[in-house]
């Protein structure tokens, strides 16, 4: 097989017209030690893996090329940091001297950091459609916490002797529809607060409510009527007692499953319709 030096020579060009001015005369010269390290060649196998895949779905590489500079930004990043003294401490990489050996090892961490954050911003030049890079997310978000659902049954079993769900499919798409469920009410706040900060104080206002109606500091069964009609209407309350159900070996309630589903779908659309860019 014949390694597609045609999209690396793509991805070359690209990197090689990035520029990362500086904004302040303490930053002089850090554009260099960034530019160094990044253009020091290699065979940039992640951005043209990411070319290679656009052109496998029928898309244009070069429409992607934002995407696959910036996975090449984070691959330097953690170069040059790994081969910093208290990391491997080494002196070449690819047959010149390494960051920290040419620059300084203040100027080569600055360096790296500054791709990092060079990073972030090619993201979020990169084009997709809304709808698509939420799904995505969420997709990779429920994957994690699935993942980590498995640990962490795999553990309590073999661990602490503590017994499966006893209707473990029940369990298994209450948290599925759970995990959709909050990660959709997260993506409406990011895509709804104008900064991260708003973002993050919107969140920790939805946290305390959300976590007293999921029976965290009184059990849902102890609460008054009122509360408890009310917390069977969040998601988190809903996901609690289906749960609950299905691991005592009943299937979950439709009305808890629709709940759930409820909120994953509103709250998706609408992170859809606010996302922005910035």
């Amino acid at each position: 097989m014949v390694y597609p030096d045609h999209l690396r020579a793509q991805v070359d060009v690209y990197l090689g017209a990035l520029r990362f001015p500086s904004r302040a005369p303490r930053t002089d010269g850090l554009e260099d030690a960034m530019r160094y390290s990044l253009l020091a060649g290699g065979k940039r196998i992640r951005p043209v893996l990411a070319l290679a895949t656009a052109s496998a779905v029928q898309l244009d590489p070069q429409s992607v090329l934002p995407l696959a500079a910036a996975l090449e930004l984070i691959h330097t990043y953690s170069l040059i940091h790994d081969d910093l003294p208290a990391m491997d401490d080494d002196d070449l990489r690819r047959g010149k001297p390494t960051s920290h050996k040419r620059f300084g090892e203040d100027v080569a961490i600055l360096a790296g950091d500054g791709l990092f954050a060079e990073a972030v911003r090619l993201f979020c030049e990169q084009p997709g459609d809304p709808a698509r890079v939420l799904a995505a997310q969420l997709l990779i978000d429920v994957a994690v916490v699935v993942t980590m659902l498995v640990l962490v049954l795999a553990v309590a079993r073999m661990g602490y002797g503590v017994a499966l769900p006893r209707q473990l499919a029940g369990f298994v798409l209450a948290a599925l529809l759970a995990a959709a469920a909050l990660l959709a009410i997260g993506l409406f706040v990011a895509a709804a607060a104008p900064t991260a900060r708003a973002a993050n104080a919107i969140g920790a206002i939805l946290f305390f409510p959300m976590m007293f109606f999921a029976g965290l500091w009184l059990p849902i069964a102890q609460m008054p009527s009122v509360l408890r009609h009310i917390s069977h209407a969040t998601p988190l309350g809903a996901a609690v007692q289906a749960l609950q159900d299905s691991a005592q070996g009943h299937w979950p309630h439709p009305l808890q499953l629709l709940t759930m589903a409820a909120y994953a779908v509103v709250f998706g659309l609408g992170a859809t319709r606010l996302f922005r860019w910035e």
